[in-house]
């Protein structure tokens, strides 16, 4: 406690906080409803602040481009335990200050650790010690900024790969408490591939200190797919992934999904905008910054680029964690930061509970709660049982066929025991075969009918035509659960190509083999991020009127009227929510003016009769205004079909040199916020030889017309793959007249479908000349009733049935009168008969192997102490 005594003088007070010039305007820590915020979304800094939970005795270190002595780090700043490995100093100013990335160390280190001394800002634990270790380069002249920004730095062959290697080990003796990775997991700028696990990297992660906390950032990508288990570093149990929040609570638009994600943290930007512009990445908080002449090392901004900054928010949580109880290791960290962390965004059909914590591989456990964190652990002693991994895994050689589109799902049964009875974490492995591996979707549920959404569709351009396929995932839903019992693994192939088999699965489950005792934190949900802005804070009011009346027709063009009271042309986003706001998306991309006229259409992806809500809103000016509208769509019919391709039509041919325009319809009750949720991929494939001809990506949103790139498909599968799986919100009477009509099966209690294979849309047609290749006969197409058949469509006689999900037992017929001797005989018989064929079967299982559920045998236990 000497040291906290010592740096205590340091910090200024104010009645309502620290004494900051720019602190009225740090939403993350103190949110009162700036830029349209909705206030108190943010870590409960302020209930911290007056209690002193200052971090003094722990230790931070950031790796990323080199930090400045900047002068709101005070005393703090550990130049001796900093290292640059461009200058091979312990000097870790970055190498080029005259980059406008120059800052992004410095602005970490701030974010953690700044003092509360009137300069700029305050960090979460604001006497915490921070040493940076300058790695990488950001400018674009260095020839290798493209590796540093597709996150293959520390990648075989990578300039970075020894050196990030030397910094995740370098002075770990010294007891640092956290190493902060500050550049965010990032793809290339069209897809993100799947890593190979890299044994050298978890060999290092796994030999530091028990007390060492490993933190990145989720990263961005999401409007491409991207999946934080893409990259091995994030799949490993001890580093700590950080999604990124906005202050209002919803997902940041470039914060992707994954279910390793442990929490997030609310630092801004836009949950429906994306890029890199203005609007995307407004609003921004104030934080530190570095004079490209290095002549003032007080420098401030009034805003920070917020993309990636939520896991400095827990890297500072973090060190307040350890100053209150040095000794808490890694798991504890961990699961002290679950047990805390406040569910935002709770009409999000992404989270998923097991009775005991939500959990949303958007948002991981929730938003990081300071105050709950202190609370938990002030006055408290915590310690967890020692670490106890088991494996479980099983091989079919012949393979288990994945069922192709809209055909259901393949489900594999996995009985597990064990002597866990507290899962912390759960690895599944997988080995599939798959043409179009992008379009697997992969579900696990629990005993406790916990549903893991462990890999979804991505934009992946599955080249190389690779078709063996080894991927592994670490799995944060199961925390608490017991795992003894039946586990389900689902698969789905959202592609008519019937290639797909699962060979080979195993399940690492890690956790406790007796109950630990959990500090008890009472949970809290935020706000809804979608609910309309308090009065109060809207600057300027936009009035919304229509050339017509509010009811209008989806696919048609329609002119709306922006206007304010002056004559001053505002910038201002348009959006669309569902009447009970339980979500929001963009009506257009690009901002309009007020004052002006606008055209546009509602596309037809909502149900018939929709009750929308249209909003314009300028979030920089607070300017905002709101029209309730009807939809109507005279194609939805739920009795027919749930989701068809109304353009092209059944069979019809289309012309290989003309542009393709294509209209899908749905009837869906509202979209999911956030510009990856509105893609689809079309794709073309030839069924007589069960080949891709050609696919793309599209936005839903707009109007779908593009040129065919491929060769001629004579009898051809045309097919639309939504992103969203889970989008629809009805009552118990709707949904239950729905069930009965579409035979659609997957509904949780608040009516969201789960897992619906049936918002995949199909149409039979032809690409190709009309004039030299004439008219093709129509064609069947392999469907079972699984999904409702569009009308018109061939298949086979009789139709293939369903696959059967779940076995079925059928009770015995009662015995006719015969002897007891000849019962007890003929039972004897059958005893032995059956006991012999299941012993041939067994010895022979890798190579007969057709069952579509099977049992996984435990192979291994390890007792450890990670």
């Amino acid at each position: 406690m000497l040291l906290f005594s010592i740096f205590l003088p340091i910090l200024s007070y104010e009645a309502n906080g620290p004494d900051c010039p720019q602190y009225a305007n740090m939403y993350p820590l103190h949110n009162s409803g700036q830029f349209f915020g909705i206030p108190g979304e943010d870590i409960h800094f302020d209930e911290v602040f007056p209690n002193e939970r200052f971090g003094a005795r722990a230790s931070v270190n950031i790796i990323d481009n080199g930090c400045i002595h900047h002068g709101d780090l005070g005393e703090g700043f550990q130049l001796k335990n900093s290292f640059n490995y461009f200058t091979n100093s312990t000097d870790p100013t970055p190498i080029n200050l005259s980059d406008p990335l120059s800052s992004h160390g410095t602005q970490l280190a701030g974010i953690v650790a700044a003092r509360a001394d009137g300069t700029c800002a305050v960090g979460v634990a604001p006497l915490a010690y921070v040493s940076c270790f300058a790695l990488f380069d950001y400018s674009e002249s260095d020839q290798n900024h493209t590796e540093i920004f597709n996150n293959n730095y520390y990648q075989i062959g990578s300039k970075y790969r020894d050196n990030f290697f030397d910094a995740l080990k370098r002075d770990n003796d010294n007891h640092d408490n956290v190493k902060l990775i500050g550049m965010p997991l990032k793809c290339d700028s069209r897809e993100c591939q799947y890593e190979e696990d890299d044994d050298e990297l978890n060999n290092i992660i796994n030999s530091a200190p028990e007390t060492l906390n490993f933190v990145v950032s989720a990263g961005s990508g999401s409007q491409i797919g991207a999946d934080t288990n893409n990259f091995a570093f994030a799949r490993n149990p001890r580093v700590i992934v950080v999604s990124d929040s906005t202050n209002r609570g919803s997902r940041s638009s470039w914060s992707p999904r994954g279910c390793n994600i442990l929490v997030n943290g609310p630092v801004g930007g836009s949950s429906s905008q994306q890029g890199d512009n203005t609007s995307a990445k407004f609003p921004g908080f104030p934080g530190l910054s570095v004079n490209s002449t290095f002549s003032n090392e007080s420098e401030c901004t009034e805003s920070v680029d917020p993309e990636g900054m939520g896991a400095a928010l827990v890297a500072g949580a973090i060190a307040v964690m350890a100053d209150i109880n040095l000794g808490l290791t890694w798991r504890e960290i961990q699961t002290l930061l679950i047990v805390t962390s406040s569910k935002n965004n709770p009409k999000h059909n992404s989270w998923t509970t097991n009775g005991l914590v939500p959990y949303s591989p958007i948002y991981g456990f929730g938003r990081i709660d300071l105050d709950a964190i202190t609370e938990s652990l002030v006055g408290r002693k915590f310690k967890l049982p020692p670490l106890f991994s088991q494996s479980f895994n099983r091989t079919s050689e012949k393979g288990i066929k994945i069922n192709s589109i809209r055909n259901g799902n393949t489900e594999i049964f996995v009985d597990i025991k064990t002597d866990i009875v507290f899962t912390e974490f759960l690895e599944l492995t997988i080995n599939i075969t798959a043409s179009q591996p992008s379009l697997l979707r992969i579900y696990l549920i629990s005993p406790l009918d916990n549903t893991a959404e462990v890999k979804t569709y991505s934009t992946s351009s599955d080249k190389n035509n690779q078709k063996f396929h080894l991927y592994k995932f670490l799995i944060r839903n199961f925390f608490f659960e017991d795992p003894n019992g039946v586990w389900r693994l689902q698969i789905t192939y959202d592609s008519p190509l019937s290639d797909a088999s699962l060979h080979y699965v195993a399940m690492n489950i890690s956790g406790c083999t007796v109950q630990p005792e959990i500090p008890y934190v009472p949970s809290k949900d935020g706000a809804n991020p979608y609910s309309k802005p308090l009065s109060t804070l809207i600057n300027k009011t936009v009035n919304i009127s229509l050339n017509n009346s509010p009811k209008i027709e989806c696919g048609k063009t329609y002119e709306l009227f922006l206007t304010t009271d002056d004559e001053d042309k505002h910038d201002v986003f348009l959006y669309l929510s569902d009447k009970h706001r339980t979500s929001r998306w963009p009506l257009l991309q690009s901002s309009q003016k007020t004052n002006t006229n606008v055209e546009f259409q509602i596309p037809c992806l909502f149900k018939d009769g929709a009750e929308l809500i249209l909003i314009a809103e300028g979030r920089i000016e607070e300017i905002y205004g709101e029209l309730e509208i009807n939809v109507s769509h005279k194609y939805a019919d739920p009795s027919v079909n749930y989701a068809f391709i109304e353009q092209p039509g059944r069979y019809e041919l289309l012309d290989i040199d003309e542009k393709i325009e294509i209209k899908p319809s749905l009837s869906l009750g509202y979209l999911n916020d956030g510009p990856y949720s509105h893609l689809a991929r079309i794709s073309f494939h030839d069924t007589d030889n069960n080949t891709l001809r050609f696919s793309k990506e599209v936005s839903l949103l707009e109007p779908i017309k593009f040129k065919y790139q491929g060769e001629k498909c004579f009898r051809c599968v045309l097919s639309i793959v939504p992103v969203f799986h889970i989008t629809q919100t009805e009552s118990n009477n709707e949904l239950q007249s729905k069930l009965n009509n579409t035979n659609l099966s997957h509904v949780n209690e608040s009516g969201d479908f789960e897992n619906e294979d049936c918002l995949a849309m199909i149409q039979p047609v032809s690409v190709l000349n009309p004039i030299t290749d004439g008219k093709v006969e129509p064609f069947p197409l392999q469907l079972n009733e699984h999904c409702p058949i569009p009308p018109g469509v061939l298949t086979p006689t009789p139709i293939p049935e369903p696959p059967t999900m779940t076995p079925t037992a059928t009770d015995p017929a009662p015995p006719t009168k015969q002897s007891i001797l000849a019962i007890v005989v003929g039972s004897l018989f059958l005893v032995i008969f059956i006991g012999s064929i299941i012993v041939f079967f067994w010895c022979n299982l890798d190579s007969k192997d057709t069952s579509q559920a099977f049992s996984i045998a435990e192979s291994e236990s390890l007792i450890s102490n990670l």
